[in-house]
């Protein structure tokens, strides 16, 4: 027995008698009326479809590598949060030791005006 070849106008016409044999409550039908334009498109452009499982690969892996790029991007935020946090706090507790030196020094002067004042 030899295989025929058959044509992508026959391929496409067997798969649309196929959807329409399947029905619209069938599990297939509805999945592949879905698909038919994507894969008569690669049909007629000598493509062959990508198989379901490497197209859930595919999507799997590209899921996985968002949550990896999202966890990164959110550690990394988390990161620069905590830097910023201590450095605002060194920068408050700079600028609170440089407050006190001035009202010391304030102080000083005052008390100092005061004594001239006084005599």
């Amino acid at each position: 027995m030899t295989a025929t070849t058959i044509s992508k106008t026959d391929e496409l016409a067997a798969l649309r008698q196929l959807i329409d044999h399947l029905g619209p409550e069938s599990y297939l039908g509805p999945w592949l009326a879905d698909a038919i334009d994507y894969l008569a498109a690669d049909i007629r452009a000598d493509i062959r479809p990508a198989s379901p499982a490497d197209q859930f690969r595919a999507a799997s892996e590209w899921r996985l590598d968002t949550e990896r790029v999202c966890r990164q991007m959110r550690d990394e935020a988390r990161l620069a949060l905590d830097k910023a946090h201590a450095t605002a706090g060194a920068i408050t507790g700079a600028a609170e030791l440089e407050a006190e030196r001035i009202r010391g020094q304030v102080w000083q002067q005052l008390h100092q005006l005061q004594k001239e004042l006084e005599r």
